[in-house]
């Protein structure tokens, strides 16, 4: 698949052109919208792993960012409307207990702050100790992600 054809590349130059991030992604599969997010982490400063697998017990994480001071666990939902409450709460619960269990099969002593990129709002909240960033606020979570240490549950 060359370069033009494939559509993360082509989101990734429409970002990089001034398109917002969910513009760009708007037409993305789940699975190239994981990739695109892989793909804005890179560009930002991460080594990031991509569906890593974990056994004893078995789980899958959508990715594994690594930066100088800290790892982010994250949880890619592309979902177009935001979940309930109780809904949002299973979810961010079930991706800290996966950074529990990374964090056990990670060679690295780094602390590591769990995460879920989302399509669409909600705005930048944190639950259960678990960050809930809409993909529009990536970068400056990014950016700023030391100042949320205090509220977010590091494993």
């Amino acid at each position: 698949m060359t370069a033009q054809a494939d559509p993360v590349s082509k989101a990734v130059e429409q970002v990089a052109s001034g398109v917002p991030e969910e513009d760009a992604a708007k037409s993305l599969t789940w699975r190239d919208f994981e990739r695109f997010c892989a793909r804005l982490l890179r560009e930002n400063g991460y080594s990031v792993r991509e569906n890593l697998y974990l056994s004893r017990p078995r789980a899958q994480l959508d990715l594994v960012a690594t930066g100088p001071l800290f790892v982010i666990s994250l949880d890619c939902k592309r979902w177009r409307r935001t979940p309930s409450p109780s809904v949002l709460e299973g979810i961010a619960l079930a991706q800290l207990a996966r950074s529990r269990l990374l964090r056990r099969s990670l060679g690295n002593a780094k602390p590591i702050l769990s995460g879920i990129l989302s399509f669409s709002e909600p705005s930048g909240s944190i639950v259960d100790g678990v960050a809930v960033v809409p993909l529009r606020a990536v970068r400056s979570f990014l950016e700023t992600v030391e100042a949320y240490r205090d509220f977010l549950v590091a494993v």
